[in-house]
């Protein structure tokens, strides 16, 4: 995985094909089509491919998978991790992210925030390998292969905490990189699969139900508590206006003592309505301070998700 023309393709083929020999001299063979844009996934079996086989791991085979590169467009971006993901679900793999360094491409940072969101990745199931140019000096007198800083940057600005130097980064100089292909192979093989949970689009759209339910949950409650102050005021309202009639019906002889009874049983019922909302708005109100963090909180994480792709 990686940005655009950062040398995915390049590398698959420098770490898979014997070289092949081309107007009397020996070059890389093209078992991924490199410099170009590539559509898709395009997985290749390693012994189809007549690979050394002293490159595969106790004479299995690899499946090695050449994904679309990252690009400026968010919508393809995602449809691009998202495939990733997908097969992720169902093939747990090992991955490779190849960068440019000291480049930190805000597309590239969404890419990771994706697969830290969507997988169980760490440092052991994962590899990051950072190139450089000789000819860019002032990429290699800022970088002298020692990436601390730009993987600093990653954590500290990015929350992309999954990278180690000394565990599973590699800086290599692209017009030298044959050197430290079986390094880099050794390294490769001895990575844990990662395994995926979901695509970023059924997060994207977990973190939307979840906020959704939240907003409506807690515009349940506030019309429940709504509802509950607005009764016990009317139980209030009723008990003044009760207490009035009660003593003015009482002054009546004989005939007002049994309506001032029957007001009397009715200001009874009030008093015990209010005791019972007095024991329940508190709890109304508890809850509708826990569904204002429930919300805000998968709002939260729903505009985190979204800032992944915006």
């Amino acid at each position: 995985m990686g940005m655009v023309g950062y040398g995915k393709s390049t590398t698959l083929n420098h770490l898979l094909g014997y070289p092949a020999v081309r107007g009397g001299r020996q070059v890389i063979k093209q078992v991924f089509a490199a410099g170009s844009a590539a559509k898709g996934i395009k997985t290749n079996m390693a012994r189809q491919l007549n690979v050394n086989p002293a490159l595969l791991p106790d004479g299995a085979d690899l499946i090695v998978s050449d994904s679309e590169g990252i690009g400026s467009s968010a919508d393809d971006n995602v449809n691009v991790v998202d495939a990733i993901l997908e097969l992720l679900k169902t093939e747990p793999a090992a991955l490779l992210f190849v960068h440019r360094f000291h480049r930190t491409d805000l597309q590239f940072v969404r890419m990771l925030q994706m697969f830290k969101a969507c997988t169980n990745i760490n440092s052991s199931n994962c590899f990051l390998l950072l190139t450089f140019a000789q000819d860019h000096e002032n990429e290699v007198s800022s970088f002298d292969a020692d990436p601390t800083q730009f993987l600093n940057e990653l954590e500290t600005n990015h929350g992309i905490d999954f990278f180690d130097a000394e565990h599973n980064v590699m800086c290599i100089d692209v017009d030298s990189r044959t050197a430290k292909i079986p390094e880099l192979r050794t390294q490769l093989l001895a990575r844990m699969p990662v395994s995926a949970t979901m695509t970023y689009s059924e997060l994207l759209a977990l973190a939307s139900d979840k906020h959704d339910n939240a907003a409506l949950a807690m515009a349940n409650l506030t019309k429940e508590l709504e509802t509950a102050v607005h009764d016990r005021r009317w139980h209030e309202k009723r008990i003044k206006h009760l207490s009035i009639a009660i003593a003015t019906t009482g002054l009546i002889p004989f005939v007002g003592l049994i309506p001032a009874a029957g007001m009397a049983i009715a200001v009874g019922v009030s008093v015990s309505g209010i005791n019972s909302l007095d024991k329940k708005i508190p709890e109304l109100a508890k809850k509708s301070q826990d569904g204002r963090k429930a919300k805000a909180y998968f709002l939260a994480k729903l505009n985190e998700c979204k800032k992944m792709i915006h």
